[in-house]
This record gives structure tokens, sequence and C-alpha cells, in this order.
């Protein structure tokens, strides 16, 4: 089985953290599979601005560049 991913580990993308545009870089790419709401493509990522290192987050709520990020909402 082949899985493609919109983003690479070491990639900067920008998301959405305590309400605020944030950016940070991807550090692990983990795919769950299973009978559950937290299957399917996930980022870990290293947050630049915050202490917090280890959120993940779904692909779709990731995006290359802040003006992306801005047109999603």
């Amino acid at each position: 089985m082949t899985i493609e991913t919109k983003f690479n580990v070491g990639d900067n993308i920008y998301f959405m953290f305590n309400n605020k545009i944030t950016n940070g870089l991807i550090n692990d790419i983990i795919y769950r599979k299973g009978n559950q709401v937290g299957e399917g493509l996930f980022y870990s990522i290293n947050i630049l601005n915050y202490r917090i290192t280890d959120c993940s987050f779904k692909e779709d709520l990731l995006f290359s560049t802040k003006e992306e990020l801005l047109k999603s909402l």
C-alpha cells in the first residue's frame, strides 16, 4: 500500500492553534488505521512559538502558506 502525503518531514506549515495563526515544522508523519475517530493521516508538529512540541493535526487542517490558511476560513 502506498500513502501519498501533502507535506514532508521538515516542512514549515501554517495552522490554527489557540485561535491564532501559527506556524511549525513537521517532525513526523503517522498513519492510524482502525474504526476510531482518530483514523487517518496525522502530522506531528513542532510549534515554533510555543513550548508545546507534541501536537498532531490531520492533513486538512494544515496549509503551506498563511494565505492558503486565510482563504480556508
